[in-house]
């Protein structure tokens, strides 16, 4: 990234497929759910595209929720990772899931390839969740599959550049 925080899609790609390997290799497979909760911004959007190429599924989270809620949503939709920042992490201390700061690992990120990882998906596969009410105003994770768009939009990620 550029001191004035540009980023080339290419350094992007590259960059996330780095995350994407660690995740990988920290158990990240095809239906793991991996929350991402950081303030919106380039960083944001490089562990969406990570989780995405590392086959999982993320669901969003926002750090300004209060602790208890935030360990609640990540119990209920089954959160195995969530990825933020070190300034975000400690609205995520409680609760189920290992927390990730991803500048605080930057160094041992860097040191995963740069090339697209290898992953088996189908159209059916989660590709996120959010949290939304149902008719009752009751609060639950709603999940979406990959379906065909997204699932064949995959490969282009490697011809980013």
């Amino acid at each position: 990234m550029s001191a004035a925080g540009e980023l080339t899609y290419r350094q992007l790609s590259e960059s996330a497929n780095q995350l994407a390997h660690y995740l990988q290799g920290r158990g990240v497979r095809p239906e793991t759910l991996v929350g991402v909760g950081m303030d919106r911004g380039a960083e944001t959007i490089r562990c969406l595209l990570a989780v995405l190429k590392a086959g999982g599924a993320y669901l969003p989270l926002d750090p300004s929720l209060p602790g208890t809620r935030l360990a609640q949503m990540r119990e209920e939709a089954g959160v195995r990772f969530v990825l933020t920042d070190s300034i975000s992490a400690p609205a995520f201390a409680g609760g189920d899931g290992l927390i990730l700061p991803v500048d605080k690992l930057a160094a041992e990120i860097a040191s995963y390839p740069v090339s697209v990882p290898a992953v088996s998906l189908r159209p059916a596969n989660l590709a996120y969740a959010i949290w939304t009410s149902d008719q009752r105003a009751v609060p639950r994770p709603s999940r979406s599959a990959m379906r065909r768009s997204a699932a064949s939009a995959r490969p282009s990620f490697a011809n980013m550049g």
